[in-house]
């Protein structure tokens, strides 16, 4: 009879990309039942060094983020793996990111929307945190760009929930700081989502100012923020996966020797952080925020010059100068591409999605949507909600790895 594993599965579910490692583990489990898994406890959100003190198994899975709980790890002296990046126990087996790989992604992201003005943000006490903003840098440096840093003191993440949120004055002063327009990578989706409340509470315009590009594409809390924030797609499903294999390979004897095993990133979930072309004319800018901000009113191109205190001739000379397109291209522009998220993204029934993206009529709409995308907004739903189907504006890789 195949031998049976008693596994302790010290992973936090709490957060999306967590959950996504544990849906990789899970699919292994499918494959492989001679595993008997333990999972937490937890307190807090956080893994409780002392459920291993008592607990008697074969091997250990998990993240091993802080000392206290990789002394218990090291000290039950039993196979794992490591899926964090803090690197607290040496010798033994991970699995972690190709940071290099998911910077160098960002800035091809962010290089297409043309942006002359970069930064990165982050706090340089997370390991994950100070190789991508190495790599973001070397991969910025290729583009003869330069980058603006900002970095949470990494003496402060002594106490180590503090790390996961930046000082807000410092945070405001850095980003009243910026040059604008500027593009920012944050080294995780919590920051990203904290610069774009600061960027509201400050009256910025994003994306036309500041772009805003996270990591881990945690959806949660990618789509709660406002903007809904872009983000790089890492693979946690493969991840968790390959993470179970490697504990298994080690707890059969299989292999004997620790390793490390770097995981691609997907690709680019693109929201409204990211959803634009660089606008150096500020008053361009203002104008599409207006556009943006007044989507569900009939306005027209006159109401956008008035807004911006230009006649409709300056106004559309400098549109066409800034983003080759006319006001009135970008807000037919605007519009449809709501409509696409709302038929996406929701049930509302297309005479409701016509009434909240400002036109008169539904027909209106459909027509107006056909010429556009060369496809009617119920066919388009059809297509982009079907099961399988990829997310609107994310170009999906495989996720499982070999």
């Amino acid at each position: 009879m195949a031998k049976h594993f008693r596994v302790a599965l010290l992973i936090d579910p709490s957060a999306g990309y967590t959950r996504g490692l544990l849906q990789g583990v899970t699919r292994f489990l499918r494959e492989h039942p001679q595993w008997r898994v333990t999972h937490g406890p937890f307190n807090r959100g956080a893994v409780d060094p002392q459920s291993l003190k008592d607990w008697k198994g074969d091997g250990i899975l998990g993240r091993f983020e802080t000392p206290a709980l990789a002394s218990a790890v090291k000290r039950k002296g039993l196979p794992a793996v490591d899926l964090s990046s803090m690197g607290l126990i040496e010798g033994i087996s991970t699995v972690v990111y190709d940071d290099a790989k998911v910077s160098q992604l960002a800035a091809e992201h962010l290089k297409q929307r043309k942006f002359r003005n970069y930064a990165f943000c982050g706090d340089d006490g997370l390991p994950f945190s100070r190789r991508r903003s190495e790599a973001f840098l070397q991969a910025l440096g290729s583009l003869g760009r330069d980058c603006r840093m900002f970095s949470s003191d990494a003496k402060r993440g002594k106490q180590e929930a503090s790390r996961w949120h930046l000082d807000a004055a410092s945070l405001t002063t850095w980003i009243k700081s910026l040059p604008k327009p500027i593009a920012i990578l944050a080294a995780w989706d919590g920051f990203g989502q904290q610069i774009l409340d600061t960027c509201r509470e400050l009256n910025i315009a994003v994306p036309e100012e500041i772009s805003v590009l996270g990591v881990d594409d945690d959806r949660l809390l990618c789509e709660l923020a406002d903007p809904p924030l872009s983000s790089v797609r890492l693979n946690a499903d493969g991840a968790g996966y390959l993470a179970a294999q490697m504990l298994d390979d080690l707890m059969s004897g299989r292999v004997t020797a620790a390793r490390t095993q770097l995981i691609d990133p997907i690709d680019v979930a693109t929201r409204r952080s990211t959803d634009v072309q660089a606008v150096t004319d500020l008053v361009v800018a203002a104008a599409v925020r207006f556009i943006r901000e007044h989507l569900a009113e009939p306005i027209q191109v006159s109401d956008v010059a008035d807004a911006v205190r230009l006649s409709r001739r300056a106004l559309e000379d400098r549109f066409r100068a800034a983003l080759q397109r006319t006001p009135h291209d970008q807000i037919v522009l605007t519009k449809t591409e709501q409509v696409k998220r709302l038929l996406a993204e929701t049930d509302l029934p297309l005479a409701l999605i016509a009434e909240r993206v400002g036109f008169d009529h539904v027909e209106t709409m459909i027509a107006v949507f056909k010429r556009t995308f060369s496809t009617t907004p119920g066919r388009y739903r059809d297509e982009v909600r079907r099961p399988g189907a990829p997310e609107s504006k994310v170009v999906r890789k495989p996720e499982k790895l070999p």
